[in-house]
């Protein structure tokens, strides 16, 4: 109960902060009437085609996860993944950094006939390769982009430290997570050394923790034994998800004529503004995205298209995911609790 409590708890918080942020976009960078008038003069089939790429990007997604479950002998309907990512995106949108989404993937493979050990091992597979699938698109867009930030060096070396910290903490969580064996044997040799483990929950806990972390770690293993193709594979769709899902951005930023000269540069100002909320400690990036776009964005645009952008782009990549998953997520849930695993 009290983890339900939490979730909705930071649900509402999200919901609380993105409407003072929007609040703020509205009367302090734009107006109302401003942006009423932009987006009266905005093209229909241009919002239509976003929506359909924001739309096609969900349908690929899923299937980075699926493809993970094949090498454990998962079998979960292609339209039941669909929208447990649906509800997964609802709950990594409302938690910092983007991690909230785990638990309702993992609780859903569980129902569909995997054990929690093999679904937690999935969803940090399909977690890895879309970390590994940023990590290269980021890596790629920061080296093409360099030469257009030739007289902001500090700004360059940032982003080239960022990209190797960031390579340098996920091949250090990998090996961690392959190692696991050593933390495991360190727990039962405490609890060896207790009396009466049994009588104690917290011993209880810990004896169901190690032996989750021994069934993790053989299905983690698999991955790069077994099943590294498959690994591949949900690392290259990770991939075609963010160019996808950064494609939003670069349109509007099209649409509102920012670079024409340079539409190279003008898609990398899409992927690192749009990689922002991944790495925020405000759940879904509230008011960190919004305020790397003003501040990016603050010499090519007038105020009232700035503010219709940030709007804009903001309600494909985050209003739009966040209300659809806040629709999916209890009608989801419900089901998963009646269905017999």
């Amino acid at each position: 109960m009290v983890r339900v409590q939490q979730i909705w708890r930071n649900v509402l918080l999200t919901y609380f902060l993105s409407a003072l942020v929007l609040a703020v976009v509205l009367f302090q960078v734009s107006d109302p009437i401003s942006f009423l008038k932009e987006l009266h003069n905005f093209p229909i089939s241009l919002l239509l085609i976003i929506l359909g790429n924001v739309i096609i990007a969900w349908m690929i997604d899923f299937n980075r996860i699926r493809v993970l479950t094949i090498p454990l002998g998962g079998k979960i309907p292609r339209i039941s993944m669909f929208f447990t990512l649906l509800a997964g995106n609802f709950l990594t949108l409302a938690t910092p950094f983007a991690i909230g989404g785990a638990p309702i993937i993992v609780y859903a493979l569980y129902k569909f006939g995997m054990s929690f050990g093999q679904a937690s091992a999935v969803v940090i597979g399909a977690g890895l390769a879309a970390h590994f699938a940023l990590l290269a698109i980021l890596s790629v867009t920061i080296i093409v982009i360099a030469p257009f930030l030739a007289h902001l060096p500090q700004m360059v070396n940032g982003l080239y430290l960022f990209i190797i910290l960031y390579t340098i903490a996920l091949i250090g969580f990998i090996i961690l997570m392959y190692h696991s064996e050593r933390l495991e044997a360190w727990i039962e040799g405490w609890i060896a050394k207790r009396k009466n483990p049994k009588r104690n929950w917290f011993i209880r806990a810990l004896i169901w923790l190690t032996d989750m972390l021994g069934e993790l770690q053989r299905s983690f293993k698999l991955f790069f034994q077994m099943g590294r193709w498959y690994f591949l594979a949900s690392c290259l769709i990770g991939i075609v998800y963010f160019l996808l899902f950064f494609s939003s951005g670069f349109i509007l930023l099209t649409e509102f004529g920012v670079l024409p000269e340079a539409p190279i540069f003008r898609y990398g100002l899409s992927v690192l503004l749009s990689a922002i909320p991944f790495f925020s400690p405000l759940p879904g990036g509230t008011g960190t995205a919004e305020l790397g776009a003003y501040l990016a964005l603050d010499n090519y645009l007038p105020s009232n298209e700035l503010g219709t952008f940030i709007i804009l782009w903001r309600t494909f990549t985050f209003y739009l995911p966040l209300i659809v998953g806040s629709i999916v997520f209890p009608f989801l849930f419900l089901y998963l609790k009646e269905r017999k695993s």
